[in-house]
């Protein structure tokens, strides 16, 4: 060698190796210098990311033989340069701050001896994760008493999912480890017990997967349905529904739709409703409609419901007299759809301060009314009910 300095490639890691140098001439040399000692440090094993937000990491690493120190150094993706992040760390774990959500870094960790001129070796193990924000807009939907669909945004990057429940006071457990969809169905929840949902973000780091920590999260209570729902009163134009509460429902939802239009949308009959009974209006008589109503607390809805079918009691037409006597006479009618019971009454047309007043009722459509008085002049009237 013609010059004082020379580099030694492919040297084993982890290994101690000492060094001398003599001068020359020819082929003669002279006496060595002192030995010296280097140990050529082994690059860190194990590294990887072990906590994840949308704008820091935590990276870790196992302890190598013969290392003092560490350095840290970050770049984005596509770019050339590393920055310096931070240097003689003697811990196996660091926290990178001021990351940027959605953008993809490399880091790299380089082992350090005092044996190094320099101090670090250079090549170091590199890592890459992508920075994650939590999943957006979840939103729980009660579709059956016991099951619940949760249903989410995917941010920018985000490769899969995990999700988490607790129930009441409970600590949270793992529903789904991973998932790629952005929808999930959920059964055998309790009834009338309050849910939480945590959705975490997931990427990939060292073949590894790796979840962001804050997550997304949502409440939900799985409410009992309505039950024993009725028709508790009908008119011309009206009908009064009535129900038995749900125990922890704040109000209900009345909805309804014509009977032959059973993929049509429900409309909304009546918003948040307090109590257990409400009254429809504005129906239009003789025509069937579906009713459901629903429980509700806390904004959310559950969506089973329950229903029931009916109609508002159409006028009685075409009413005539059958037969006649001296002292009875016999009426009849047509059947009024949803009509369970007619009344009779009758007034003296004569008089002009006469008031109508019942003389019977029956489930037929005809009624035979008795005790007339020859030669007084009647009218009748037929009102339709259930």
């Amino acid at each position: 060698l013609i010059s004082p300095k020379h580099f030694l490639f492919d040297l084993e890691q982890g290994t101690t190796f000492y060094f001398r140098v003599s001068a020359c001439l020819g082929q003669l040399f002279g006496p060595h210098s002192e030995s010296i000692q280097v140990y050529i440090p082994s690059a860190p094993k194990s590294v990887e990311i072990t906590e994840l937000t949308s704008r820091s990491l935590v990276l870790s690493w196992s302890k190598a033989i013969g290392v003092d120190k560490y350095r840290v150094q970050k770049r984005l993706k596509g770019t050339v340069d590393w920055e310096l992040i931070a240097a003689g760390i003697t811990t196996e774990s660091l926290r990178v701050r001021n990351l940027s959500p959605g953008d993809v870094y490399q880091l790299r960790l380089c082992a350090g001896s005092e044996s190094i001129a320099q101090g670090y070796e250079d090549q170091g193990a590199e890592v890459e994760v992508m920075m994650l924000e939590p999943p957006e807009e979840l939103n729980a939907y009660q579709v059956h008493p016991t099951t619940v669909v949760l249903e989410w945004k995917a941010p920018n990057g985000a490769e899969g999912y995990k999700v988490e429940r607790k129930e009441g006071d409970g600590e949270f457990v793992v529903v789904h480890h991973f998932t790629e969809e952005t929808q999930t169905e959920i059964k055998g929840l309790r009834l009338d017990e309050k849910y939480v949902f945590r959705v975490f973000s997931c990427s990939t780091c060292a073949s590894k997967k790796i979840f962001e920590n804050a997550g997304a999260s949502v409440s939900v209570t799985c409410l009992s349905p309505v039950s024993n729902l009725r028709i508790t009163n009908v008119t011309i134009e009206s009908m009064v529904l009535s129900w038995n509460m749900s125990p922890l429902a704040e109000y209900y939802q009345v909805l309804g739709r014509p009977s032959d239009q059973a993929k049509a949308e429900w409309l909304v009959a009546g918003e948040n409703v307090v109590g257990t009974q409400y009254q429809v209006t504005g129906l239009k008589p003789g025509v069937s409609y579906t009713f459901k109503v629903c429980a509700s607390l806390d904004g959310r809805m559950e969506e089973t419901g329950a229903t029931i079918t009916g109609s508002p009691i159409g006028l009685v037409e075409h009413l005539k007299i059958k037969s006649l006597t001296d002292k009875s006479v016999v009426l009849e009618w047509e059947k009024v759809q949803s009509a369970t019971l007619y009344k009779i009454a009758k007034c003296e047309s004569n008089d002009d301060d006469a008031q109508f007043v019942g003389v019977g009722d029956t489930v037929d459509c005809e009624f035979e009314v008795s005790g007339l008085i020859s030669g007084v002049m009647y009218t009748f009237a037929v009102l339709a009910g259930v």
